[in-house]
C-alpha cells in the first residue's frame, strides 16, 4: 500500500462513480502535486462538508486522468461496504488506514503479497529457494574452466544448459562469485517439494541475464535482467533458472528465487545448512566396508544414505584411483576402479566397483582411498 503526505482534494462531481481530482483542499496537496505513481493504491478518506456522509477504502490512482477509483470500501455511512452516493463533491484525502499498521499487540490479516511487501520494507530476507545460491558447495571437485556438456553438473545443483556449460571461479570459503563461458549458461531445477506455488521473484548479483521455467524443468523464454516477477507457477513444480550472457561472458554471484512479487535482501544461508540441502540429490560416500564378491577382482558394498536422498540414486561414479585392504593398514591392493553395478533407493542398497586384482573371495575389504559418489540430481 503506497502512501502520500498532506493530500486532500475535491472531485469534479457527486455522486457514487471514482474520484476525478478537480482541486486541492486548503493547506493540502493534490496526489499528483505530492508525487502519487500512476497504478498504485492508496487509502482514502472520503466525507461530506457535514460529515453525514462518509467513506473509507482503497483505490487505484491513474495518472493521465487524475482518477482516484473506489476500488475497495472497508466502511461508510450508511453500514456498508458499497460506494456512496455522494451528495454533493466530498472531501477525499490520502489516509493511512489501521490495515497498514504495523501491530504488536494483534493479529494482521495480512496477504502474502502485503507480507512479501512487508519484509522488503523492513529488511528482512525472504526464503531462498535456490540451492547453492552462492557457489560454495562442490563436492563433484568441479575444476574451474572446464567445459559441461548439456546436463553435466558443476557445482552442486548447477547444470549445464542445453548448449552446454563452463564457468571460472575462485573458490573462496564465502560466497564465490562465477564467471560464465560464453554462449554458456547453468541451470539449476528448483527442489519440487518447496514450491507452494503463485507469484514468485528472482533476483541475482552480476552482469548474467536470465530466464525461467514456469512448471516445466527447461527454462524458455527471452532472458532479462533481474529481478525477474514469475506468475502462474503450480504447486509442487516443476520450475528452473538459467543463468548466462548470450554471446559475451557474464558473472553470477548471488541468486534468489523467492515468493512473492518484490525481490527482499540476499541472505547467505548457514554451510551446514546448504551442504545438507545439496546432499539430498548428490553426496559422496567414504569408508567404505565390503566383500570380495563374485570374483577376485571385485568388491561389493553394502550403502547406508543417512539422511535420505530426494529420489532413488539414477547414477554413481568413483571419484579418484582405490586403495582396498583387508586390515586397513596392510596388504593393500590399488585399483583403477568402475562401478560394475548398482542397486540403490534414497536411503541406501548395494553397489559394486571392480578394477581390484588379487583379492580373496568372500573375505572383507575396507576402502583406505577413494571415495564414490552418488545422485539423484535433476
Amino acid at each position: 500500500m503506497a502512501l502520500l503526505d498532506a493530500v486532500m482534494f475535491v472531485p469534479a462531481s457527486a455522486g457514487a462513480g471514482s474520484f476525478v481530482v478537480n482541486t486541492a483542499v486548503q493547506g493540502y496537496r493534490t496526489p499528483a502535486a505530492a508525487g502519487a505513481v500512476n497504478g498504485a493504491v492508496y487509502s482514502y478518506r472520503a466525507e461530506s462538508s457535514d460529515l453525514s456522509q462518509w467513506e473509507v477504502g482503497f483505490g487505484t490512482y491513474t495518472s493521465g486522468t487524475t482518477t482516484l477509483a473506489r476500488t475497495t470500501v472497508v466502511a461508510n455511512s450508511a453500514g456498508t461496504t458499497a460506494a456512496i452516493g455522494f451528495a454533493a463533491p466530498p472531501n477525499v484525502g490520502v489516509v493511512e488506514l489501521t490495515k497498514y499498521i504495523l501491530s504488536f499487540d494483534t493479529l494482521m490479516g495480512l496477504n502474502a503479497t502485503e507480507q512479501n511487501t512487508g519484509r522488503y520494507n523492513l529488511g528482512i530476507p525472504a526464503l531462498n529457494l535456490v540451492d547453492n545460491s552462492d557457489f560454495r558447495v562442490n563436492e563433484r571437485g568441479y575444476a574451474s574452466g572446464g567445459a559441461l556438456a548439456a546436463g553435466a553438473f558443476g557445482h552442486d545443483r548447477w547444470k549445464g544448459g542445453a548448449a552446454g556449460g563452463g564457468y571460472t571461479f575462485t573458490q573462496l570459503a564465502s560466497s564465490t562469485a562465477i564467471v560464465i563461458a560464453a554462449s554458456k549458461t547453468m541451470v539449476q531445477v528448483i527442489a519440487p517439494a518447496n514450491i507452494v506455488g503463485g507469484n514468485y521473484v528472482l533476483s541475482w548479483a552480476g552482469t548474467c541475464q536470465a530466464r525461467v521455467g514456469v512448471n516445466t524443468a527447461t527454462p524458455a523464454g527471452a532472458y532479462a535482467a533481474s529481478p525477474i516477477l514469475i506468475t502462474g507457477q503450480n504447486a509442487g513444480g516443476p520450475m528452473s533458472i538459467e543463468f548466462g550472457n548470450g554471446a559475451s561472458t557474464g558473472t553470477l554471484g548471488t541468486a534468489k528465487l523467492e515468493p512473492g512479487v518484490v525481490a527482499t535482501p540476499y541472505e547467505s544461508k548457514l554451510l551446514a545448512v546448504e551442504i545438507s540441502n545439496c546432499s539430498l540429490y548428490a553426496r559422496r560416500v567414504c569408508g567404505l566396508v565390503g566383500v570380495a564378491d563374485p570374483t577376485t577382482t571385485t568388491v561389493a558394498f553394502r550403502l547406508l544414505l543417512s539422511p535420505p536422498m530426494a529420489s532413488n540414486p539414477a547414477s554413481a561414479f568413483t571419484i579418484g584411483a582405490m586403495t582396498a585392504s583387508d586390515d586397513f593398514a596392510s596388504n593393500p591392493v590399488a585399483a583403477s576402479p568402475s562401478i560394475s553395478g548398482f542397486t540403490l533407493t534414497g536411503r541406501g542398497g548395494r553397489i559394486s566397483i571392480n578394477g581390484f586384482a588379487g583379492l580373496t573371495v568372500g573375505r572383507v575389504y575396507g576402502i583406505v582411498s577413494g571415495d564414490i559418489f552418488v545422485s539423484s540430481d535433476i
